[in-house]
């Protein structure tokens, strides 16, 4: 795995450090254990923010992790994307980041990087065959401020009850929960409708005690339905 970067070369640790993560939301979600656990070995001092899109924040904005979150608008058009970030640039050049950690590595993410010129940075190798956890944690591990795991637990804010919202969503307790997520903007990434319920049905036969929640974007909600 090759990963591109300048590591942290200071005794001292950073102030701040940026975390950037895109697209999509189940990538998204993939970096947060590994973003945990890096909070979880720094001291509270060192302030961790995250870039993403507003489409893609929901999760991270609930969670006790992120000292800042800043999105990027725009939807799925790169144009928009293009015109938010140009224009939300000077705050974060206002932040002043030590590290970036680019976790997405495309166009945009480099263009907020190049333009950060942190002290250290390191880029999410796109191309390895490794699953995208490990990279993950590679990635983090490769700015040099020690080693990554997956954090066992993530923490969310005061007031919400998880439990509470699945319930009031139709969970019974006395049931397992499997969480299927039917989404992915290529064919070769997107398993059609149909394997989902012969999975479901398989899946019920062998564990009757089980409720199925499907999570994804608005525009997936049809499959959802089905």
């Amino acid at each position: 795995m090759d990963i591109a970067g300048k590591p942290w070369t200071k005794r001292s640790l950073p102030k701040r450090i940026l975390a950037i993560r895109l697209q999509a939301t189940g990538d998204v979600v993939i970096t947060l254990p590994y973003l945990q656990d890096l909070r979880n070995n720094l001291p509270a001092l060192v302030q961790i923010d995250l870039l993403t899109r507003d489409e893609t924040d929901p999760i991270p904005r609930n969670l006790i992790l992120f000292n800042k979150i800043f999105s990027i608008k725009g939807k799925r058009n790169f144009k928009k994307q293009f015109i938010y970030t140009i224009f939300l640039l000077p705050t974060l050049l206002f932040r002043r980041y030590d590290i970036v950690i680019d976790l997405q590595n495309n166009k945009l993410s480099r263009l907020v990087r190049k333009t950060l010129n942190p002290s250290a940075w390191v880029e999410f190798d796109k191309d390895s065959p490794l699953p995208a956890g490990e990279r993950n944690k590679r990635t983090i591990e490769a700015v040099g401020i020690g080693t990554n795991n997956l954090a066992k637990k993530l923490y969310l804010k005061s007031g919400l009850n998880a439990k509470e919202i699945l319930i009031s969503n139709g969970w019974d307790p006395k049931k397992n929960l499997v969480v299927l997520n039917p989404a992915g903007v290529f064919e070769t990434r997107n398993w059609p409708i149909e394997y989902y319920a012969s999975f479901a049905k398989l899946w019920l036969h062998e564990f009757p005690q089980t409720q199925f929640l499907i999570i994804g974007l608005p525009f997936i909600a049809q499959k959802a339905i089905i």
